[in-house]
């Protein structure tokens, strides 16, 4: 049977980043990320985006993602004086910290519980679920993720979304990221 009121969370534009350690990603693109709310690669959701999915899974645990251009925000605390008073220092740093959030963006790993559908499933040529079949248990949850087959390389999540959930999601419109029905 085919389950028509789910829809696959897609990313809409392609930000290239690369991560440096554990939660901290590496990237020069900093303004293409703010028209982010959605980056599939790890499941990550900007703080607007987050502050929506909190309202459907409360227990969620969520991890912080930053993304960071490490040239140019060492480029501005170079401005800093250290040898300064303490006072000075302080002062220096407020003038300096405007300046410094726009070298990264905050997003949010979304840690959503992963749910294997029928094999009946039609995945398409990205991966992504293209055709959801329940299997006999129901989804864990509005938000869950399927992976893609193993005859995908690489493996990868599709973040599907019940229909309570994506017309949230339309309502508010967020940026940079596509629901397209299963």
């Amino acid at each position: 049977m085919i389950y028509t009121d789910y829809f696959v969370l897609e990313q809409a534009n392609i930000v290239q980043t690369g991560r440096t350690s554990g939660e901290l990603y590496k990237t020069d693109k900093i303004p293409d990320l703010s028209g982010l709310d959605y980056i599939q690669k790890d499941c990550l959701v900007s703080d607007r985006l987050k502050q929506l999915f909190e309202k459907y899974l409360p227990y969620n645990e969520w991890e912080l993602a930053a993304f960071i251009d490490l040239d140019k925000s060492q480029n501005i605390l170079k401005q800093i004086d250290y040898n300064s008073a303490p006072d000075k220092l302080d002062a220096n740093f407020d003038k300096i910290l405007p300046e410094l959030e726009k070298t990264q963006e905050v997003f949010w790993k979304l840690n959503v519980l992963e749910y294997i559908p029928s094999e009946s499933t039609v995945f398409g040529g990205n991966g992504l679920v293209k055709t959801l079949y329940l299997s006999d248990t129901p989804p864990p949850a509005v938000v869950f993720r399927v992976k893609s087959p193993p005859n995908y390389s690489p493996r990868i999540f599709s973040t599907i979304v019940h229909l309570s959930v994506a017309e949230s999601i339309l309502r508010r419109k967020y940026t940079g990221a596509n629901l397209v029905r299963v």
